[in-house]
């Protein structure tokens, strides 16, 4: 039985909310002739001393031209993935698809499902930033090398995967996976959204019904190239609320979550406070609330992320583009 709606793709995603790492900003893109003075006006405040200049413009708009590519035709090679997946991939560890509350869920979890009001209770290290045990070690554990079989048989034969988003390079987009029926769906229906609901209302936190759920991996800083992150630019999320899971390993440094202030704030984006995971600890955190992640600099760091949404909010307005047509 599906507890959440599928995800949906909102209209300006073709177009919307691109990252560029030439040029460490967020933009929008259409290709074509006037693409460089689309960019040029959207970068006036951008961290690059040369985000201006010829080269850097011409380095950004390959970049973006590859990342519209992947937008054009992600629906249609999202079907193909799906189909590729359940049809030549034979699971290893079928726990790791599963939920059992007594095998995988820390205890607390379940007793703020019951009362979220402990968690109001609780100090916080970041204003409206809630931190808490999600899933036990065994658990991560099991998706974690479950996630290394997979990887190992795309290796093996070929087979293509899509990058979590336009941030980050590597990942696995977790419901392509069968990872949301039995494991996904009850964890975020029966268990988070009780405790969005009553920390997030006003944001759409007591109307989540959907949600796109992926892994990111982060390397350390001597590893980084184009194929490794080791850090995660400063954004905000698609999503109303989100969950963030550390899966571990155990004993890596940096990597913390920086908070900053809300997207719509005027100010609050000069100062950062940092918020560290142990091994199964999760925070949840509006998809409003601006963040980055720090260099990792020691041990890889895979972090399970759900985008948790309401179609009631986004109706209104779209988080990304603030347009009421998006979800039509």
């Amino acid at each position: 039985m599906n507890m959440m709606k599928p995800e949906r793709t909102p209209a300006c995603f073709l177009h919307g909310n691109y990252f560029s790492r030439v040029i460490n900003a967020h933009i929008n893109y259409h290709p074509g002739p006037s693409s460089r003075a689309e960019i040029r006006s959207q970068i006036v405040h951008s961290d690059s001393a040369n985000a201006n200049t010829d080269a850097t413009l011409d380095a950004a708009i390959a970049e973006l031209d590859d990342e519209y590519k992947r937008r054009a035709t992600y629906e249609q090679r999202k079907l193909e993935r799906v189909a590729l997946y359940a049809s030549k991939y034979v699971r290893k560890l079928h726990d790791a698809y599963t939920l059992k509350p007594e095998r995988d869920l820390a205890p607390e979890l379940v007793q703020a499902a019951r009362d979220p009001g402990i968690l109001k209770r609780l100090p916080q290290r970041v204003r409206n930033v809630y931190k808490l045990p999600i899933l036990t070690e065994q658990k991560c554990t099991a998706i974690l090398q479950e996630l290394q079989n997979f990887n190992d048989a795309c290796e093996r034969n070929g087979w293509p995967r899509e990058r979590p988003n336009s941030m980050n390079r590597h990942g696995l987009l977790l419901q392509e996976l069968g990872f949301a029926q039995e494991f996904l769906d009850p964890l975020v229906a029966i268990y988070i959204k009780p405790i969005a609901a009553a920390l997030f209302p006003d944001c759409g936190g007591d109307s989540l019904d959907s949600f796109r759920s992926f892994t990111v991996v982060y390397h350390p800083a001597k590893d980084d190239d184009e194929q490794h992150d080791s850090t995660l630019a400063y954004h905000f999320d698609d999503s109303e609320v989100t969950l963030n899971v550390n899966l571990g390993e155990a004993g890596y440094e940096g990597g913390e979550v920086l908070f900053g202030g809300g997207k719509d704030d005027g100010h609050g984006h000069t100062t950062r406070s940092a918020v560290t995971l142990g091994v199964g600890e999760g925070i949840l955190h509006r998809g409003s609330h601006c963040h980055e992640v720090a260099t990792v600099t020691e041990k890889p760091r895979t972090n399970l992320v759900v985008w948790m949404r309401s179609e009631k909010v986004r109706r209104k307005s779209c988080p990304m583009c603030g347009s009421s047509t998006c979800f039509e």
